[in-house]
Formats: C-alpha cells, structure tokens, sequence
C-alpha cells in the first residue's frame, strides 16, 4: 500500500509539471514556452529590440531572423565571457550593439557575482536591497564564483543618448533585477515609448525582494497591461492576487495597447482567472 501511495504520488508530480508546462510555468524552453511565438507574434512591428541579459545571443540571433536582419538590437550583458562570445558572433552585423553592462534603476557601476563560466546566465547584480535577504556573514556563498564591478546602465539612459525614441520589443532575463531595469525605463513607459517588455519572474525574486505584486503596481501606474507567455499565445493577467507569487518561472510581458491588439491575448485563464474572480468578490 505504501509503494501504491507514493507512485500515485509520483503520477502526480508528473501530471503538475506536465500542466505546468501547458501554462507556460517553469518551462525554460524558449521554443517551447512562447518567447519566439511573440517574436514573431509582433515581427512586422519590430524595428527596435532590447536585449537584457543576452547571454549568447541566442534571442537576438531570433529576432533577426524573424525580422529579416531588418530590426536593430540593443544587448545588454555584464559577463565579459559572454560579451566575447556576443562580440564573436554579430561582429559583421551592423544592427546588433552590444553593451558590456548590467541594466538597472541607476546609472554607475555595480557588483556582479560571475560563475567564471563562459555561456553562464547565472550571473547576478548583488543588489543594495537584497542586503536585508541575505545573511550579512554570507552575502554570496551561494555558488562558486567571483564578484566583479561592471557598468550599470538604464534604458532611459541608453534611449536619451542614442536619439531612440521607441523601443518596440524588450527582453529582460537578469536574475532577479528585472524591476529595477522597470525603474530606469520609467521615462519610456510614461511616454508609452515601449511596445512589449517582457521578463522572467522567478525564485531570483525572492534574493532581490521583488514581488509580483510590484509588477502589477507598475503597469498600473503607466497604463500597461500585465500578460503572461504560453505555449499557445499570452494569457491575461487583470489583476493581481496572493496566490500568483509562487515564484515558478514566468515570462511576464507588459503590453502597450496596439501591441495588444496584436497579441490577440486569452483569458483570464488558470491561476489568472482563480485571483481575478477572488478580487471581484472581495
């Protein structure tokens, strides 16, 4: 009986991941979970892309080719291993411009903790108010590793010294910093300069003390609307309940109006729909 137990239990840790998956949660597949489905979902509309946390470069080697070389992108990637590797790569593309740097709330220079491994996206800014998270002996024995300083930069920044008026597409994977890279764009979102802005939400979070509540109270502040990457198209997400912070991944978007149109989203559905109806009765 007990053998019984635990593989009914089993069945339905694999019946949760598989669900899961169809939701768009904890799957880190790009091809899988939705992130080349809104590439192309908004490729006729792509001119200028934003790259936070390239990494390899795999997600603007994407958006190049659904736009046929056409858009210009922007990276953003403060390990000078994968900066050698992005260097490397689009070194005969005149559309891809690289910036050895972190992206922030703040303009000048920040502590990055660095694995030291080429092609890593573990890297992570040592962010000021994840001090009270962390253990004041043990601020970064996490992983192996070294902590680096490298230029921060924010979008606000980038855009006002480029003579970039508009960004049409974003992609922010850094670590747990996504809401500050948020806090130094606030000048684009108040011009509704920004079409989509997308970001992973995840157990980073919980380091850097960001919630999704805060998320929520962003787009709310500049007329945005919260949406969330599936397998079959983006889900919305109307409003904002308890239950959504579990920390499992997520590729959150914020979507500009016409952009909206566009991504032709579903819902609520899911675990969007159980909060929305909860804050309706409340």
């Amino acid at each position: 009986m007990t053998m019984i137990r635990t593989k009914l239990l089993d069945y339905a840790y694999l019946g949760e991941v598989f669900f899961s998956r169809l939701q768009g949660i904890a799957s880190g597949e790009p091809s899988r979970n939705g992130e080349y489905q809104l590439i192309r979902a908004l490729r006729g509309v792509v001119r200028t892309a934003v790259d936070a946390g390239a990494n390899r470069g795999e997600w603007t080697a994407r958006v190049l080719a659904e736009t046929g070389g056409l858009a210009r992108v922007t990276c953003f990637e403060p390990d000078p291993l994968n900066v050698a590797l992005l260097r490397k790569r689009f070194r005969d593309c005149g559309n891809v411009i690289i910036h050895e740097a972190a992206l922030g709330a703040t303009c000048g220079t920040c502590e990055f903790w660095t694995e030291g491994v080429e092609g890593s996206g573990s890297g992570y800014v040592l962010e000021k108010r994840a001090a009270a998270f962390l253990s004041a002996d043990e601020p970064s024995t996490v992983e192996a590793g070294s902590k680096i300083t490298v230029p921060q930069l924010t979008l606000d920044s980038v855009c006002r010294g480029g003579n970039c008026k508009e960004i049409d597409l974003v992609k922010c994977d850094i670590e747990g910093s996504e809401m500050s890279a948020l806090g130094g764009a606030v000048g684009l979102f108040r011009s509704s300069a920004i079409g989509t802005f997308q970001l992973e939400y995840n157990a980073t979070w919980i380091r850097t003390g960001y919630r999704m509540a805060d998320l929520f109270e962003f787009a709310s502040n500049y007329r945005y609307t919260v949406l969330a990457l599936t397998p079959w198209g983006v889900t919305r997400y109307p409003a904002y309940g308890i239950g959504l912070e579990d920390f499992r991944m997520r590729n959150m978007l914020l979507a500009r109006g016409d952009h909206l149109k566009l991504l032709k989203p579903v819902g609520p559905a899911g675990r969007a729909r159980v909060e929305w109806e909860n804050t309706r009765h409340d």
